[in-house]
C-alpha cells in the first residue's frame, strides 16, 4: 500500500511540473558571440499549451543585463514540438561589447513565472559600424559615430501583377543597388 502512495505522489508531482512548465535546457549556439552579430539560443521547455503563438497561453522571454547595466528584454519564439518537449529560440545582436548576464522566464496563462538559472556570455568587440540611429530630424548615425549617407529614392509602390514586370521590386532594387543605392523610402496607399 505504501508503494502505491509513493507512486501516486510521484505521478502527481510529474503532472504538476508538466502543467506549470519547466525550462529543460538552454544552449548558446554561437561559440564566440560578437558585437553587432547574431547571437542565438536554443531553449527546450516542457510545458502544457494550447497554442504556442498566443502569449496569453504561453510565452518565453529572455531577460538580459548589458555590460553597461542596461536591462534588456528579448521575446523568444516557438520553433517546433509539443507540450512534452518543445524547441524555442532567442536571437539578438549585442550592441555593447562585454559580458551579458541573462536568464529565461517561462509564463503560462499570464501568471506564475518560472525562471531558468542565470548565466553569462561575452560579446567581443567588433570593428563594424553597428546599427543606425536617428540623429536629429534629418541625419542617421551608426553606433560607431560615423554618419550614414543614404543614396536612393522614394518609391510609391510596386507594380501590380497585370503591369510591366520590369517595375517590380525584384527587378529594380538590384539595379539600384548596382548603381550604389543603399537607402529606399517606400509608401503605399491602403
Amino acid at each position: 500500500m505504501e508503494k502505491i502512495h509513493v507512486l501516486f505522489f510521484a505521478v502527481s508531482l510529474l503532472c504538476f511540473v508538466h502543467a506549470e512548465g519547466k525550462i529543460t535546457s538552454v544552449k548558446l549556439l554561437i561559440l564566440n558571440p560578437s558585437q553587432y552579430e547574431k547571437t542565438e539560443f536554443n531553449i527546450i521547455i516542457s510545458s502544457g499549451f494550447k497554442n504556442p503563438y498566443t502569449a496569453s497561453d504561453i510565452k518565453l522571454d529572455m531577460h538580459l543585463t548589458a555590460p553597461s547595466g542596461k536591462e534588456l528584454f528579448v521575446p523568444c519564439f516557438y520553433v517546433s514540438g509539443d507540450t512534452v518537449c518543445s524547441l524555442w529560440k532567442a536571437r539578438l545582436a549585442a550592441q555593447e561589447a562585454g559580458t551579458y548576464t541573462y536568464f529565461f522566464q517561462l509564463i503560462r496563462n499570464s501568471h506564475k513565472a518560472i525562471n531558468s538559472d542565470t548565466s553569462v556570455f561575452t560579446a567581443v568587440q567588433s570593428s563594424k559600424n553597428g546599427f543606425l540611429h536617428t540623429e536629429g530630424l534629418w541625419t542617421l548615425k551608426y553606433d560607431s559615430g560615423k554618419l550614414f549617407r543614404g543614396i536612393g529614392e522614394n518609391v510609391a509602390w510596386e507594380s501590380r501583377s497585370f503591369e510591366n514586370p520590369k517595375w517590380t521590386y525584384d527587378y529594380f532594387l538590384p539595379k539600384l543597388a548596382c548603381e550604389g543605392a543603399n537607402f529606399l523610402r517606400t509608401w503605399r496607399c491602403s
